[in-house]
């Protein structure tokens, strides 16, 4: 993994790191949410933070691993400096955190590298007979859960990673949705699909890029170049409805075949050849026109969203 996406940041200003003789502390005057964190650049690809890695926020400065981590809720964070704001430091993070689970004089540990937790795309939670794991850890065999109930053997994982040039993924948009944003607070957590990727609402498949409302779902922005982003897929038997954070989703169909996916090597060794998938007998919606006006309401959604949506997606391809 070149590159560690990131979505949000949590700053810390006026930040001092202190050492106690026993261990290392971390005070600081305020902590605030300062929106989306941009991408952490693993300069050495190795896959964590380290000395000489930065993190690129909205407006085109970077921020330096400090080589000190802090462990908040059971997980690890590296603690970044802050360009803009001489003194502050920044922790990047998906959505999961809040300055509330900050408090000045926490303790910090000093380490040489730090992983960065819930990498782009492959955090999304997957419902299982035995609760929800994260999509990057399903493999062949593991079973997961149906919107209705039923339990569906795994069948592939397919893996594809996204190249980004000039600010944009060639192979196809990502579409963030925020916590909350379809509505019944669902999806629990801040949930990353590609933009042909189709929830199920209301009866239909819904593209994501149809969703696209500029505020709680949005395209992705970033302004790293030549960065990479994983993203995952999960096949079973059939074209099914899974829950990805909570909300019902769709398992893979073979609409632009399986060929691109970086370990289509590994279904044709287990499979022998592609497998054809029906797709399921629900409408599919492509764009945000033709979406029912009461889930365009609830969405948030307007018809000039709609339109410069589509205008984003003609200019990327």
């Amino acid at each position: 993994m070149a590159d560690v996406l990131t979505t949000n940041s949590i700053i810390l200003s006026s930040a001092t790191f202190n050492d106690t003789g026993s261990g290392f502390t971390l005070t600081y005057n305020d902590a605030s949410e300062y929106g989306s964190g941009g991408p952490v650049i693993d300069s050495d690809d190795s896959g964590t933070a380290s000395d000489g890695d930065k993190l690129w926020n909205d407006h085109g400065g970077d921020a330096g691993y400090t080589g000190y981590t802090v462990e908040i809720n059971g997980d690890t964070y590296g603690v970044f400096t802050y360009y803009y704001l001489p003194g502050s430091v920044v922790i990047p993070h998906n959505g999961e955190l809040e300055p509330s689970d900050f408090t000045s004089g926490m303790d910090v540990t000093e380490a040489a590298e730090a992983s960065v937790v819930n990498c782009f795309a492959g955090d999304t939670l997957i419902a299982t007979p035995d609760g929800e794991v994260r999509i990057d850890a399903l493999s062949a065999g593991d079973r997961v859960l149906t919107a209705d109930g039923r339990s569906e053997e795994v069948l592939w994982v397919a893996r594809q990673t996204l190249q980004m040039i000039h600010g944009l993924y060639p192979q196809g948009d990502l579409v963030r949705i925020s916590a909350g944003a379809l509505g019944n607070g669902l999806p629990h957590r801040e949930l990353v699909v590609t933009a042909e990727h189709a929830m199920v609402l209301d009866g239909m498949l819904v593209n994501a890029a149809a969703l696209v409302n500029g505020d709680t779902i949005r395209l992705e922005l970033a302004e790293a170049r030549n960065a990479e982003v994983t993203v995952y897929h999960v096949e079973t038997a059939r074209h099914d409805v899974l829950l990805a954070n909570g909300a019902a989703t769709e398992s893979f169909v073979e609409a632009n075949g399986r060929a691109a996916y970086d370990n289509y090597a590994d279904y044709v060794a287990r499979f022998g050849e592609d497998r054809t998938i029906a797709e399921m007998a629900l409408p599919r919606v492509t764009s945000a026109r033709l979406l029912p006006a009461d889930l365009r309401a609830r969405l948030g959604l307007t018809e000039a969203d709609g339109a410069a949506v589509s205008r984003e997606l003609e200019l990327a391809l």
